[in-house]
């Protein structure tokens, strides 16, 4: 599937607000509301590049963003529908 963005969802605005600040020097981010579809969260997302997937994924555990507390999903539209796909972590 073709991501328009990818999107990092947490479970406390401290991660959220821990994600952006370690983030912001490194990648083009957006701090956005969680979408709707999307259930678990606090409310804050980090939206970004899907170009930048791995980078982030990889740049996030030596991070001050606590391991466990996001999931990063990718974000498509299809038929003018909103679909997340969660990516990290993987579903078994």
């Amino acid at each position: 599937m073709n991501f328009e963005y990818c999107l990092i969802v947490f479970n406390s605005t401290h991660a959220a607000m821990a994600a952006e600040k370690a983030l912001k020097g490194s990648f083009e981010i957006t701090i956005m509301p969680t979408l709707r579809e999307i259930s678990q969260s606090c409310g804050i997302s980090v939206r970004f590049l899907p170009g930048d997937y791995d980078a982030v994924k990889a740049f996030l555990p030596g991070s001050p963003v606590p391991e466990g507390s996001y999931t990063i999903y990718g974000v498509a539209r299809v038929d003018g529908k909103v679909i997340p796909q969660q990516l990290y972590p993987e579903l078994a």
